[in-house]
């Protein structure tokens, strides 16, 4: 049927929808248990991994302190405003925080700076100067994100001195660290994670990011680190009694720094295919310096 009806009931469909979008608001607020039942797992995750990085930031202050939601605004600027308030809640709900202070931002910086000299005490390296090449091209040098050996599962964290020690090679901890190497491939985050591991992710969750979108998302950076660990691990167990007698974080460095196949190659030659990085680090490098003890056989 054509003719005057039909333009009626499109107008009719489109303010339905408008009465839908504008309609009453409920004034019925969700409870925190229903709002994380509203979460899918990959956001569960990112609760609980950001409720633990704002947790030990709060656990480092001292005197004036700041509220759970200044110390996430603070750290975490990007991060969805729905998860950010589940976290706000969850902690408040597990260890109430009573403190109404202006946010200081220097004051932020400073707790993360206390943070990480403290992580630089246990690992025996007291100053950023020591770490690799890579964390000399970043462009803020006070900014600096925490550790995420926190977010990571027993088996993928295994050493936490390990996980701790290689962020702050790579980054210094700071989740906008960015290296482009000779051929235009960049490398960035606090894991200086490039284009081709971020598509593996990618392909294996179907989630859609550019590379600057990654960058700029601490939590983002977090949750790729997990899978990027455990899928390290995956592939150290697939070798079975090959990788006997290595060092499973010198090899999750190795696989790191040449990835997974550079890594395979590493074990099943002995350690003699050790391709060198355009800033002359090797596979070989890398095992040792991370390596919690064992030594390649």
């Amino acid at each position: 049927m054509s003719g005057i009806m039909q333009p009626q009931k499109k107008q009719d469909a489109l303010l339905e929808q408008f009465r839908k979008a504008l309609g009453p608001t409920t004034t019925v607020t969700a409870t925190l248990d229903q709002r994380l039942k509203g979460l899918s797992e990959t956001e569960l995750s990112t609760v609980m991994t950001i409720a633990q990085m704002v947790k030990m930031i709060a656990s480092m202050q001292s005197g004036q302190q700041q509220s759970y939601q200044q110390i996430i605004n603070s750290s975490y600027p990007l991060m969805n405003a729905k998860l950010k308030a589940v976290v706000v809640d969850l902690l408040q709900d597990a260890a109430p925080r009573s403190v109404a202070v202006p946010e200081v931002k220097q004051e932020a910086i400073d707790v993360r700076d206390t943070l990480l000299q403290n992580y630089y005490a246990v690992l025996g390296e007291a100053d950023l100067e020591k770490a690799t090449p890579q964390t000399q091209t970043a462009s803020n040098t006070n900014a600096v994100e925490p550790p995420l050996q926190a977010s990571l599962g027993a088996k993928a964290q295994g050493n936490s001195a390990f996980l701790d020690k290689l962020i702050l090679s790579e980054s210094s901890g700071r989740s906008d660290a960015e290296i482009t190497i000779a051929d235009g491939r960049r490398f960035v985050g606090k894991l200086q994670l490039g284009q081709a591991r971020l598509k593996d992710y990618q392909a294996a969750t179907g989630q859609k990011f550019t590379q600057d979108e990654f960058k700029a998302d601490p939590a983002l950076q977090d949750e790729v680190a997990q899978w990027h660990f455990k899928d390290i691990d995956k592939a150290i167990d697939a070798l079975g009694d090959t990788a006997k007698g290595y060092d499973r974080d010198g090899l999750r460095a190795a696989a790191h720094l040449g990835g997974l196949g550079g890594m395979r190659k590493f074990v099943k030659s002995g350690g003699k295919h050790n391709p060198v990085d355009e800033l002359g680090t090797s596979l070989k490098d890398y095992y040792d310096k991370f390596s919690s003890g064992g030594s390649v056989q």
